[in-house]
């Protein structure tokens, strides 16, 4: 080794004087050197004699050349790069601190924020690469560095000079230089001629599995049997080994992790854009790193709120002579327990948020027929996510006994055929206990039926009884046409979701994916119904206030009712209609809320409405009852 190091530095003398070896690798030995130019220290990395030889200089130089063009904060950057007397060379900033793989080897666990930011900085790093036509090959622990609390990545470049090597190497240095086996993408362990970058992006699901359990999702006992794992093998869930990840940043790791590049991400982005729905994430185990008292409770001032609504209220409270302060727990007062589902996080393409919001909807929908559970309303419950939010705040601000949160994954957007994946995890609110969480990885065709099991599964983990109607309204199937399902959830988004926005144009955006998903399937009462809901909408908000906007509203209403005379949203729709139409009748608009709310006794909406016409009518009790039901349904 002296003689090594003696060598080296005779051919390196008047540019580096090599102090000591910090590390080695089975490409390379890296040295602490001075760099005599600049005076500095640096880390220098020498290619093992064989590899230099086997891969001629000018190859090397060229690729590390490519890579030296990077320049981002999260990249290890290449001082200078040489050949002399038979050593290849290149030197790297010398960065004070530990690399990610010492960092794992101490056997401690890290802590999830540390493990969020560590992957946040090293998918930056990819993405900046990725953008420029680079691919790193050899994402590993031993090729991220440390420094305070952030990741940099070196040895871009090197490992596809390596693998170039490869070729005129021996079976025994195949698993050097094609990269290393417990990190190498299954098209890599085949070696696929045509490797991109989301081969990187499985090496980041390696990685990150190591680093949340302190195992590699293939262990294996030789080079040989992790590659072939890596093949054929699935890993693990990743919770099974840590159950306190948030069920978003396990999913992360798992897509990462699969074997077909298709289903992985598509770039570092997508990513990152996860990640950062839990960065910066909130500790269940205590206080919110970012998130306090002062940036909740504005968020919660912000709600939309019906004035008209809330006007009458204000009368109502004046002529009763009384003062009504009820908070979030008058419902939890009621003797029943409360939930609040949380938006599912949509865990598949970014184009696929719709229907990650339909499916929570769905499932709230399907909960809120339970009249011993008080279900929170999707207007209060939207302004909340697990990974911004902790157990107890959501609860104290909500009165929510129970949060349901999840994830939803779906292989392929608008594909009928596709798989998709749904996790639910049903959270107690004081004392932040997992009641109940479960997998489904289902075809499409079987989503009404997930959605329904989800629902019985949650009644079933609170103890609430479930009648036989109310059973039989969480199982219904709206249509069986999947493609018109879509383009349905695509409206409701429009008409309800964040896509709304309160925007005349959505509403006609929302008409016309409503119009296309009932070409599909003349049966589809919700479509139907929430048709004539965007038309009134359009109607009663003076964007077109004629007579045919009114009788398109009449006639799609008509329809649904036609069709499906017990669905909740059919009346609802009917009695938006004799509300807001051009000769309003409050009796029959009366009627048509209260059969929303015997079907469905927490619509936070239909109880609003009946309140303000008890009102009118003098019936103060109960308009102080429905109100105030409202108020917590939807606080």
């Amino acid at each position: 080794m002296t003689d090594f190091l003696d060598q080296l530095n005779e051919a390196l003398a008047g540019q580096y004087r090599v102090e000591r070896e910090l590390g080695r690798g089975g490409a390379a030995i890296i040295y602490l050197a001075h760099d005599l130019k600049h005076d500095r220290t640096v880390a220098l990395k020498v290619l093992r004699p064989d590899l230099a030889l086997s891969l001629g200089s000018e190859r090397f130089l060229r690729e590390i050349m490519i890579a030296a063009r990077l320049s981002h904060p999260h990249i290890l950057p290449v001082h200078d790069s040489g050949s002399n007397k038979g050593f290849l060379y290149y030197a790297m900033p010398f960065v004070e601190g530990q690399s990610l793989r010492e960092r794992i080897e101490e056997g401690d666990t890290i802590d999830i924020d540390d493990v969020v930011s560590l992957l946040h900085d090293l998918l930056d790093a990819l993405q900046h690469a990725h953008q420029r036509g680079i691919v790193h090959r050899d994402i590993k622990p031993g090729n991220v560095m440390l420094s305070g609390r952030h990741a940099l990545v070196m040895d871009f470049g090197v490992a596809k000079a390596l693998s170039a090597a490869a070729r005129s190497e021996t079976d025994d240095s195949m698993g050097v230089v094609l990269g290393t086996p417990t990190y190498m993408a299954p098209e890599q362990a085949s070696a696929d001629p045509n490797i991109d970058h989301r081969a990187d992006l499985y090496a980041v699901g390696a990685l990150a599995y190591e680093m949340l359990t302190g195992q590699p999702p293939f262990p294996g006992t030789s080079a040989q049997q992790v590659l072939a794992a890596h093949v054929t093998e699935t890993p693990t869930p990743v919770q099974a080994g840590r159950p306190d990840i948030p069920p978003v940043l396990a999913h992360l790791v798992m897509r990462c992790l699969e074997k077909d590049p298709s289903l992985r991400y598509q770039t570092a982005d997508e990513a990152i854009e996860v990640l950062d729905s839990l960065k910066p994430r909130t500790s269940r185990r205590g206080v919110p790193a970012h998130t306090t008292e002062e940036t909740v409770l504005p968020a919660i001032r912000r709600r939309r709120r019906n004035w008209a609504v809330i006007a009458m209220v204000v009368g109502v409270l004046a002529v009763a002579g009384t003062v009504l302060l009820r908070g979030p727990a008058a419902v939890e007062a009621s003797g029943r327990p409360v939930i609040v589902v949380l938006p599912f996080a949509n865990l598949g393409s970014t184009e696929d948020e719709f229907f990650a919001n339909g499916i929570t909807d769905a499932i709230t929908a399907r909960l809120a027929v339970l009249g011993n559970l008080g279900v929170i309303s999707r207007t209060s419950a939207s302004q909340f996510s697990a990974d911004a939010n902790t157990a107890g705040e959501i609860g104290e601000a909500l009165g929510a006994d129970y949060i349901l949160e999840g994830t939803v994954q779906r292989e392929r957007p608008g594909d009928p055929t596709s798989k998709v994946r749904v996790i639910p995890l049903l959270i107690r609110v004081s004392d932040e206990t997992h009641m109940w969480a479960s997998v489904y990885d289902e075809d499409m065709t079987d989503i009404f039926r997930v959605q329904s099991d989800i629902a019985e599964r949650v009644a079933r983990a609170l103890d609430v009884a479930l009648l036989e109607p109310e059973r039989a309204s969480m199982g219904r199937r709206p249509t069986s046409n999947l493609e018109a399902y879509d383009l349905y959830l695509r409206g409701h988004e429009y008409l309800v979701g964040n896509a709304g926005n309160g925007d005349a144009n959505a509403r006609r955006i929302a008409i016309d994916f409503f119009e296309r998903a009932i070409s599909l399937d003349g049966t589809f009462a919700l479509a139907w119904a929430e048709l004539s809901l965007a038309h009134i909408w359009l109607y009663h908000n003076f964007v077109d206030a004629s007579d045919n906007r009114l009788a398109m509203a009449k006639a799609s209403v008509d329809t649904a009712m036609l069709l499906a005379p017990e669905e909740p949203t059919v009346h609802l729709a009917m009695g938006h209609y004799h509300f807001w139409g051009s000769e309003p009748d409050p009796v029959r608009a009366l009627r048509e809320f209260e059969q929303v709310t015997e079907r469905e006794p927490n619509n936070a909406s239909a109880r609003s409405f009946m309140a303000e016409l008890l009102a009118a009518t003098n019936q103060w009790g109960r308009a102080l009852e429905n109100a105030a039901l409202a108020a917590d349904l939807d606080p």
